[in-house]
């Protein structure tokens, strides 16, 4: 139906000469109804206006206002594709996180984002985000030691490492910028088996210009999901200048994509959607009008115009996002023509384009050309409503992550003058032109060419039958003082006598020449990016040598004191590292939470009148970065335990630390581990050994709240150079949230690596009961290790109890080694200690340890070494350090 309207306008208007106005009158209520009627009637009603008038008339449907920056998420997308130089954040078209990092699960998140429904011409590896430039850097290449990786084609953004992880990138982009002909491997191979939200073989993209963003997760580098603003150069178009078959020069060929290219220019994306836009050989957007209805003199003409240079940059670029399914033909080709001061006119079915300034005169004529007989019109002065002195614009800005931005309001002071003082400022949207020069150019344009008011009505003669709306005429009149001024021909109308009725406006070339120097307004472009506060730096830290008193104050052991400035927001502790001076070995880290008290004294660790470097830095609430302070050198006093000169304390409380990680944590983890080895298909357990066998016995018995329950489990398991053979026993009752437990652990192993054996038994005995807030704990545990290195062995019998309020233990830790020193050593550890013959029921000579105390009723010594000898009353003391003995009443 479209088409037979079309083709019935077109032969009426052809059959009359050069009819332009009147028969387009005749076909309004007809042509209105489709969307070739609308661009038909809209540029017949808006060519005799002014450029600024034409801008500000109510459009019959919403513009975009700028690009999109924020990417779509769900719901159905409405197509969309981009022409000319543009942005877009793009529409997340899947998502799912995958992968292991250092123990960390789904550490790395990929994004398949679709830009442009059409292909595009080219994604720039310059990419915004969060407000900040990035860029994406293909002449890295392959980068496959970093996780996020996504295969060929994924490059990094060098903006996006962590000093800690030399030589790793975590975020990539893959460009599909043509659309794709099969599925992404990489997506297929990761996403392939994820169930519901799997990646299958027909998701392909066919034509669809999409992004693949992979990141790996960094808290130091990323707030939140990566989300990006792409600039795009669009759709390759046909330009009929390039088409050698229709007087161009090149290989364009109309209906051949292959042969097409990029282009921002507005006239050849205009001449493209008149013609249509088709993808596959389907129209996509735009119209069907033939190529003869364009006649190529007046397009060439306006495509050259916007090619032309200004100040060394091309005179009119645009660029858009076009929506066919939101936006017409004819709102789209508005927008356009906004970007290059462009106006159009259909002449008996023919669409002619202007851009710019107006064109040379081709026709002369003076007062006497004018038909007397016939009705004249003129109107030297507009209403109010429609003088302007003065315009602002907002524009798309790259270098400001493309938001949208005001350029600088021009006005003229001259004009205000003219207009009383008052300042009439018309408000523009250059939503296609993401260029600020050019906008300050059309500017200059639209407000001066606004300030042509005449236009006159008359009636020439028929020598004129040849011009036609947006041709430029020289008219020279006595009577209105005119010495060749030039008018553009608005509309005209073929009478019956042949003269033809023209309407005419007045136009000035001089009100698109550029000068910069006195033309360009200063504009500037704010500071981009998100805004990151300054790392926090360590003030007043201070490390001074110290001492650790007793309760006579008497100095007892080395230490450090550590000072800073404790009056600081937004800090939760204060972080410290202690080094040997000589090794720059780290020998002690800590921290602490009271930051106002200004100082710490430490003393773990640290041996008397030994040198030592100390740093320390603030820990932010926030996720602001900190420095660490400056390595400040400090040596401990020379103070020791005098009874304990050859004794090694470091290594008896490295002793009992072994003992804690022996018994508490690591006996833990490893009744874990072996359940889960025994009782689960563990995927890396599984992995690690090929033969494996699992023999399970259970039972269990519930009344009410009351359980029993019984589990035995037993491993064999052999893999590549090491065997494993294990059993555990758990016995299990509870009431409620009360129980007690027993559990029996039996595991032994062997390893061959690079041909060395390494065998090691384990047997672990644990018991435990809980009421309420009342628990108590056993656990013996022995494990013996042998390989080409040496020998070991050790034991460790622990019980402890706890109410909530009151934490006790008492354990006994043996170890044997056949290498370092000591090679074998037995340590308790109790609030008392008891030695004698107590089974005997005498009880009058233990040996006891109590309080800190030893206490014996009778010993048989053969030397005595002391710093101290007293009486039980005190009255008499014997200081052997100081050689001197006191005696009081």
């Amino acid at each position: 139906m479209l088409h037979l309207i079309f083709w019935t306008a077109w032969i009426i208007l052809a059959s009359t000469a050069h009819a332009h106005a009147a028969p387009l009158a005749g076909l309004v209520g007809l042509l209105t109804s489709t969307t070739i009627g609308k661009l038909i009637l809209s540029v017949a009603l808006k060519v005799g206006m002014s450029l600024l008038q034409r801008l500000l008339m109510k459009d019959e449907e919403p513009t975009q206002p700028g690009i999109k920056t924020r990417v779509g998420v769900g719901g159905e997308k409405s197509m969309s594709f981009i022409v000319g130089t543009y942005a877009t954040a793009g529409h997340l078209v899947y998502a799912n996180t995958w992968g292991k990092v250092r123990k960390t699960p789904n550490a790395a998140l990929a994004q398949v984002i679709s830009i442009s429904d059409l292909p595009v011409s080219a994604i720039s590896d310059e990419v915004w985000m969060r407000g900040r430039k990035i860029n994406r850097d293909p002449g890295v290449g392959d980068q496959p030691g970093s996780f996020a990786w996504f295969g060929e084609g994924s490059y990094p953004f060098s903006e996006f490492t962590h000093g800690d992880y030399a030589g790793i990138y975590w975020l990539f982009a893959k460009y599909i910028d043509g659309g794709a002909t099969t599925a992404d491997s990489q997506l297929l191979t990761i996403f392939g088996g994820a169930g519901t939200r799997a990646w299958d073989a027909g998701m392909v993209g066919r034509g669809v210009a999409h992004v693949i963003l992979t990141a790996e997760f960094n808290r130091d580098l990323f707030r939140d999901v990566p989300e990006a603003i792409w600039q795009v150069s669009g759709l390759p178009l046909y330009d009929p200048r390039r088409d050698a078959a229709v007087g161009g020069s090149g290989t364009h060929v109309w209906g051949d994509p292959d042969t097409y290219e990029f282009t921002d220019n507005p006239a050849v994306i205009i001449y493209n959607i008149l013609r249509g836009i088709f993808f596959e050989g389907e129209l996509v957007f735009g119209g069907t009008i033939p190529a003869s209805r364009l006649p190529l003199s007046s397009w060439f003409a306006a495509m050259n115009e916007c090619d032309m240079l200004v100040d060394g940059d091309r005179q009119f670029r645009c660029g858009y996002e076009i929506k066919p399914f939101e936006q017409s033909p004819l709102a789209v080709i508005e927008e356009l023509l906004k970007s290059c001061n462009g106006r159009m006119a259909e002449i008996g079915g023919v669409y002619k384009i202007h851009v710019g300034a107006p064109a040379l005169p081709s026709y002369f004529f003076s007062d006497d050309s004018i038909a007397i007989t016939q009705d004249q019109s003129f109107d030297p002065f507009p209403g109010l409503e429609q003088t302007y002195n003065g315009v602002s614009a907002t524009y798309p800005e790259p270098q400001a992550a493309w938001a949208m931005k005001d350029a600088p309001r021009r006005i003229s002071q001259a004009f205000v003058d003219e207009d009383d003082g008052r300042e009439l400022i018309a408000a523009i949207e250059f939503n296609a032109v993401p260029f600020p020069i050019q906008v300050q150019r059309l500017q200059k344009s639209l407000m001066e060419d606004n300030r042509r008011f005449r236009r006159h009505r008359h009636t020439l003669p028929p020598e004129a039958w040849l011009l036609e709306p947006l041709d430029t005429v020289s008219w020279t009149s006595a009577r209105n003082g005119y010495a060749n001024k030039l008018f553009l021909i608005s509309s005209m109308d073929d009478l019956e006598n042949s003269n033809q009725a023209v309407s005419i406006q007045e136009v000035d070339p001089g009100d698109y020449v550029w000068t910069p120097a006195t033309d360009e307004l200063p504009y500037s472009v704010g500071p981009m990016g998100p805004i990151e506060p300054q790392p926090q730096v360590m003030y007043d830290w201070t490390a001074a040598p110290a001492t650790v008193p007793d309760n006579d104050g008497q100095p007892r052991r080395p230490a450090i004191l550590l000072g800073w400035h404790g009056d600081i927001q937004d800090t939760q502790g204060v972080e410290f590292e202690v080094r040997l001076a000589t090794t720059a070995e780290i020998v002690y880290r800590g921290r602490t939470d009271q930051v106002l008290v200004g100082q710490l004294l430490i003393s773990q660790g640290l041996l008397p009148a030994m040198d030592y470097q100390v740093r320390g830095r603030y820990l932010p609430y926030s996720n602001r970065p900190s420095l660490w302070s400056g390595w400040l050198a400090v040596r401990t006093p020379d103070v020791k335990f005098d009874v304990y000169l050859d004794i090694d304390l470091d290594g008896l409380n490295e002793a009992i630390g072994e003992r804690t990680e022996f018994v508490e944590f690591n006996t833990r983890e490893t009744i874990e581990r072996a359940l889960d080895n025994a009782t689960s298909d563990m995927a890396d357990f599984d992995q690690q050994y090929g033969q494996i066998q699992r023999l399970r016995r259970e039972a269990a018995v519930t009344a009410g709240n009351l359980r029993a329950s019984y589990q035995e489990a037993i491993l064999v398991a052999v893999g590549p150079g090491s065997a494993i053979a294990q059993r555990i026993e758990v016995l299990e009752v509870t009431i409620d949230e009360d129980i007690a437990q027993a559990v029996d652990l039996l595991t032994t192993e062997i390893e061959l690596v690079e041909g060395q054996v390494t065998a090691i038994s384990d047997a672990i005995t644990q018991v435990s009961a809980q009421v309420d807030d009342v628990s108590a704990n056993g656990t013996f545990r022995v494990q013996a290790g042998a390989s080409p290195g040496g020998g070991w062995a050790r034991a460790v019998l622990q019980v402890s109890a706890d109410d909530g309020v009151t934490f006790e233990q008492a354990s006994i830790f043996l170890d044997a080694r056949t290498s370092g020193s000591p090679r074998s050593r037995v340590v308790l550890d109790a609030e008392s200690l008891y030695f004698g013959d107590l089974s005997s029921g005498s009880v009058l000579n233990p040996l006891i340890y109590s309080a800190g105390e030893w206490r014996m009723n009778v010993a048989n010594i053969g030397t005595v070494n002391a710093g101290l000898v007293q009486g039980n009353d005190g009255k008499m003391r014997i200081e052997l350090d100081n050689s001197r003995i006191l005696v009081a009443d």
